[in-house]
């Protein structure tokens, strides 16, 4: 199939009937839109996501509609540990006895700002829940995955994980992380076909992480997350069978597959997103910003605020580093 085949894949009702697909971020945007439509096609979805009244309305949503049991597994990215992830594993494999798919949805985008000032704990947390999550909940899934005749995991990518962008910094690296995750997984499966691992990139699509990062765009010209599933369809279906290490796009635009100028509505100025930031441990930078940036009140002269959460988060991150330097930072309880 061709890549806009892919991407308007558009599968019979039955397709994922009788497969246990687990999805990460699944209580709005593209993570809700998706679990429904693959319940629509028959498939049983587990649940995951920080918020268990967001679950719960998900789930009511997909029993409302008639659509096979689900099930919610609560489980917060950013401060989960390894105990956590077992529970998670042990709690299908109690449930269902096996995994045919995972989708790794959830992320964060925070702050977009020069590398020069980026923010050392923000940067540790964007890794976190982009990257290492990925990493720890597919380690643990993979003997539930290996119990599948079919199995397919989806990890959610970027166009700056391709191609890094400027100001796009941990963001942008943990998407490049996530290409060479999956390719690095591909290859030490491709002894066993049962099991595929692909990347998918969303594209331009009208969901709260794309506001944040361009808040001046005109939404009403972007697809809504319903309209993007036909390739994540394709990928957790049996069509995409043998089909490992790739890289896939939810949306082919025209002109060689590359996306049109930035829409911006009517009356609205574009704007740095989190302009205001403070260095971990450096205090407010001095002097104006290399590139300075005009917003409704001005040009922005440096970054002065900080993260209430960053002096834990720095914390963590020290922790992390002394950790990684002892003979016991490959065990188990140190994912």
């Amino acid at each position: 199939m061709t890549p806009a085949d892919i991407a308007a894949f558009n599968p019979p009702a039955d397709h994922l009937a009788g497969r246990i697909i687990l999805v990460t971020g699944a209580t709005k945007g593209i993570g809700r839109a998706l679990a429904l439509r693959l319940a629509a096609h028959g498939a049983t979805v587990i649940l995951s996501g920080r918020s268990v009244k967001k679950l719960e309305q998900v789930y009511d949503a997909l029993i409302a509609a008639g659509a096979p049991t689900p099930a919610m597994l609560p489980l917060d990215l950013e401060n989960a540990l390894a105990t956590h992830y077992d529970a998670v594993a042990e709690a299908i494999g109690a449930t269902f006895g096996r995994l045919d798919g995972l989708v790794h949805n959830a992320s964060l985008l925070l702050t977009r700002t020069p590398i020069s000032h980026y923010d050392v704990p923000t940067w540790c947390r964007l890794l976190q829940v982009n990257l290492t999550a990925t990493f720890a909940l597919t380690q643990v899934c993979l003997p539930l995955l290996e119990q599948s005749a079919d199995a397919s995991v989806i990890m959610t990518s970027s166009g700056v994980g391709r191609q890094g962008r400027a100001y796009w910094g941990a963001y942008a690296v943990s998407k490049a992380g996530i290409e060479n995750l999956s390719e690095v997984l591909a290859n030490e499966y491709e002894h066993n076909p049962a099991i595929r691992f692909n990347t998918l990139n969303p594209g331009a699509t009208r969901t709260d992480m794309r506001a944040l990062a361009y808040p001046a765009e005109d939404t009403t010209l972007l697809k809504t997350p319903t309209e993007i599933l036909g390739a994540y369809l394709w990928l957790l279906g049996p069509n995409s069978r043998g089909h490992s290490g790739g890289r896939y796009n939810a949306l082919v635009y025209a002109a060689g597959g590359k996306r049109g100028p930035l829409h911006v509505a009517p009356g609205a100025c574009i704007r740095p997103v989190n302009a205001q930031i403070q260095l971990a441990r450096r205090g407010p930078v001095r002097g104006p910003v290399r590139a300075p940036v005009r917003t409704p009140r001005g040009v922005v002269p440096g970054f002065t605020r900080l993260s209430a959460r960053s002096g834990r988060l720095a914390v963590r991150c020290a922790r992390t580093a002394s950790r990684a330097k002892s003979p016991g930072a490959g065990s188990p309880s140190a994912r």
